[in-house]
């Protein structure tokens, strides 16, 4: 059992931060306005170890730093990072659309061939500590915002392993391996997964091999990310389920237009 209280006292801390630096007078700058344009491919798509889509998707993919460099507009989200020090950082995201088993399109798998949730919106907020190599630790705390206002807890960690490609001491491509243990409330539970569920439990886990860009792109988007994914405990059984593990392929390419 996970006591969400700590997690609810770090919500607020945070939302501190942030309203105290929009009322900086520097926060704000018209040379940290940038707009980043790219492509995202998945061989599958996946929420907490359940595939919501098994077709593949290439998408288009923008971001807009918005006057400040760590506030991002991508897609249907807002990301805003507070740094602690230089070593700790506060995450901030929205979705206005965090239900993620509506594909823009469809591939290889058709609209009614399994569940469609109720679409959501969703509050997270991640602590992070790194190390000076770009291994991290991340803890995740998710709030639903409108379809069943469950909760989420995620702990992922990224082991940093060594450089593949560097250009003017700039590093490119870093490779690295991550994984990562999550769960969820009765209410969130029951809306991924379907069935009856007690309070909260541990309900995925995720293990794999990332390539990060540390110098160019942060490092909460990776470039290329091949992921093992699974289902535990009851999570496997519910009502929802058609395939309680999978593996994915992701990759991410953005250019800076300016």
């Amino acid at each position: 059992m996970i006591s969400l209280k700590n997690p609810i006292l770090s919500f607020l801390s945070f939302f501190l931060f942030f309203t105290s630096n929009l009322m900086a007078q520097d926060f704000f700058k018209t040379e940290d306005f940038h707009f980043a344009l790219g492509a995202n491919y998945t061989s599958l798509s996946q929420k907490r170890g359940i595939i919501t889509n098994k077709g593949y998707l290439v998408l288009p993919l923008y971001s807009i730093n918005l006057f400040n460099p760590d506030l991002v507009l991508a897609g249907s989200s807002l990301y805003f990072k507070q740094k602690l020090s230089d070593s700790q950082a506060l995450r901030f995201r929205f979705q206005s659309n965090a239900t993620g088993d509506h594909p823009l399109y469809y591939t290889t798998e058709k609209e009614e061939e399994r569940i469609r949730r109720e679409k959501t919106s969703e509050l997270s907020f991640y602590y992070e500590i790194s190390s000076e190599e770009n291994s991290h630790l991340r803890i995740q705390y998710s709030k639903d915002l409108k379809a069943h206002k469950g909760a989420y807890v995620e702990l992922y960690t990224h082991l940093s392993l060594f450089d593949l490609y560097t250009k003017n001491s700039k590093r490119l491509a870093q490779l690295g391996i991550f994984a990562s243990i999550g769960g969820g409330d009765k209410k969130h539970n029951e809306y991924l997964y379907g069935g009856n569920f007690d309070s909260f439990q541990e309900s995925n886990y995720q293990i794999g091999i990332a390539i990060l860009s540390p110098d160019v792109i942060d490092q909460f988007w990776p470039t290329l990310k091949i992921t093992k994914f699974g289902l535990l405990g009851e999570a496997k059984s519910g009502s929802y389920v058609d395939e309680t593990d999978g593996i994915s392929l992701e990759i991410l390419l953005a250019k800076k237009l300016f």
